[in-house]
């Protein structure tokens, strides 16, 4: 019975290694993606920022983090 266990403990370990450095490895290339992404963003809402500034214009997020230039109401006709 002891010999089992020990087996079944190596068995397994033997499985779920893989398993876990492939799980470790996705994550990582999902972070570095999440990542480039983030810095994209950035550096496009810092254009956005800079036109926004350079034409006197205000800058809003949306829920997204996404700089957008606001529209102003020039009056109502």
């Amino acid at each position: 019975m002891k010999q089992d266990f020990w087996s079944h403990l190596s068995d397994s370990f033997t499985k779920a290694v893989p398993y876990g450095a492939t799980a470790y490895l996705k994550q990582q290339d999902l972070d570095e993606k999440l990542a480039e992404k983030q810095q994209k963003l950035a550096v496009k809402n810092q254009q956005t920022r800079d036109y926004a500034k350079m034409t006197g214009q205000e800058v809003e997020f949306d829920q997204y983090g996404q700089a957008k230039i606001k529209l102003l109401m020039v009056g109502s006709l």
